[in-house]
Formats: C-alpha cells, structure tokens, sequence
C-alpha cells in the first residue's frame, strides 16, 4: 500500500490514541512516523531478496512485537504509552501490505498475503509480482505505480481509510488538524511518480 495511506491509518490510530491518553505533538507524531517507518527499507531494495523491499526483516511481524514487548511494560510501570501505540500503528503497515501484494510475515520463504494487485488468473498460473515486472518491461516503480492506481479495490480502500481518518481526527484530535498536510504531501509523490510512468511508457 502506498505511504499516504499508511500515514492516514497511523493519523487514525493517534487521534483515537490522543483522545484516551492525551499525548503532545511529539508523540502524536511519533505514531504516524510508525505507521510509515517500515517502507524508509525501499532505500536498500537492491539488497533485498528479488530486490523488492518487502522482503527485508522491517517488513516481518517482528518489529512490531517488539514494540509490544518493550511497550506494554513500560505502559503499565510508567504510563507511557507511545510504544505500544506504535506497535499497533506499525502492525497496519504490515497488514495492509498483504492486501495489495504480499510479505513474508514471519521472515521465512513463505509469503502471505491477498495479493489484489495480482489478478485470480495471474494467480492460477502461479505467476509472481517480480515475473509480471519483468514481462510488462517496466521498472519496478512503474510496475507497481501501474497495477496500484489501475485497482479500483485499492483506490477504494485508500480514499476510504483517508477520509475516516480525516474525520476521526477532527472529532477527536482537532488540536493536530495540521498533521493531515502531511498525507496530501506523499499523495503528490505518487501522483508525480504516476506522471512520470505514464510519460516514460506511453506507448
């Protein structure tokens, strides 16, 4: 799923945490930082197996373990929150990258995930998301911009997921409305890289 989204979904997550524990801005933040952070590993893709991003350990159920691990404690003896909250919003950026493709959830060989972006044919013929980048002769990028904004179920999910959030932050975190920039600013990234597909691949 695409960065802007994630970063609605970590918007949700902080202002319903705000409305219960009250947090300043830098926590706030904090949470919608990791609700993205995962996808920062799209830097060291060539090091990944396929090189494709999802396939580092950043991209596992692990981290957000963690966060639980060390979050819930530190809850409960000090009431601060922040890190178990972020292992929440971290754990929406995990599973809304099985919707679109899939992961390797528990960083093994196997992948899980819907995988929507793949149609039921391409799936029956067992093709995978590297072989159809290489037969379509687009790049990486392309490949995904393409197959992303040609989905009608995964413009639905993420328009959908922005607008609750934008709601949800008006009603129970209004203070931050500024935050929700934010979205609008990784939204023109993809729209740019979208632009930029379309005019490398026209023909």
């Amino acid at each position: 799923m695409h960065s802007n989204v994630h970063y609605a979904l970590g918007v949700l997550i902080a202002s319903i945490a705000q409305f219960f524990f009250s947090m300043n801005i830098w926590l706030f933040l904090v949470i919608i930082v990791t609700s993205i952070i995962a996808d920062a590993d799209i830097f060291a893709y060539k090091l990944a197996l396929n090189e494709d991003h999802r396939n580092f350990f950043t991209h596992s159920i692990y981290p957000t373990f963690l966060l639980f691990l060390v979050g819930i404690p530190v809850g409960i003896l000090w009431n601060i929150h922040v890190v178990w909250i972020s292992g929440i919003a971290y754990g929406t950026h995990i599973f809304l990258d099985c919707i679109d493709w899939k992961i390797r959830m528990f960083y093994g060989k196997k992948q899980y995930g819907w995988a929507f972006l793949i149609t039921e044919d391409e799936k029956n013929l067992g093709r995978t998301r590297k072989e159809l980048q290489l037969e379509s002769g687009m790049d990486v990028t392309s490949f995904a911009i393409d197959r992303y904004f040609h989905n009608t179920t995964m413009l639905v999910i993420g328009i959908t997921l922005a607008l609750v959030a934008f709601l949800i932050l008006f009603v129970l975190a209004s203070e931050y409305w500024y935050v929700f920039i934010g979205y609008f600013f990784l939204l023109e990234i993809y729209l740019y890289q979208k632009k930029k597909m379309e005019s490398k691949y026209k023909d």
